[in-house]
């Protein structure tokens, strides 16, 4: 992980006394590969560790990259969400999230990636009421039974499946 090359700098460039009171972590993420949330924890804590404030900046969720049905994309991305701002409201030394965008339809990412919190039409996604739940301490707004394997194939999508790290294809 990049930051754990950023905290050793950070540890190295305190130690001979630079002024340093904070870090931002840059969250752009790939829905289904994004940390899942105690890795993010970890990090905020590590650089917390160093009495340092962190805040989480341009937090978005791209998806554009994922195969399946809309819903599998949405809980990906969300899920994704979640995990970052519900680590930030965990930890302490993480006092602020901010996010890159904030509808589709104004999107600095390229048409089809959908990583903002609203739609097109300014609509709340899942994703949005993710990062609500998050913030007020509540689960996501989505079942564990909803999660697709890997945040990619949904059972069945063009004769896939995935179980875990295995796909299997019904040419039958």
């Amino acid at each position: 992980i990049c930051s754990q090359g950023v905290e050793a700098m950070l540890r190295r460039w305190k130690a001979e006394g630079v002024p340093i009171d904070g870090v931002g972590m840059e969250m752009h993420l790939h829905a289904g590969r994004a940390p899942p949330e105690q890795t993010v924890r970890q990090r905020i804590r590590a650089f917390g560790d160093l009495g340092l404030q962190v805040e989480i900046t341009e937090l978005d969720v791209r998806t554009a990259h994922l195969a399946g049905a809309p819903r599998g994309r949405q809980i990906a991305q969300a899920r994704a969400f979640y995990d970052a701002v519900h680590a930030c409201v965990a930890e302490p030394a993480c006092g602020r999230v901010s996010f890159w965008g904030f509808t589709d339809r104004h999107s600095p990412w390229p048409p089809g990636e959908a990583a903002t919190l609203l739609d097109e039409d300014y609509t709340p996604k899942l994703a949005w009421r993710a990062v609500k739940a998050a913030l007020e301490g509540r689960p996501p707004p989505f079942c564990a039974d909803e999660l697709v394997p890997n945040g990619t194939f949904e059972g069945g999508v063009g004769g896939w499946t995935a179980n875990g790290a295995q796909l299997t294809l019904d040419t039958a």
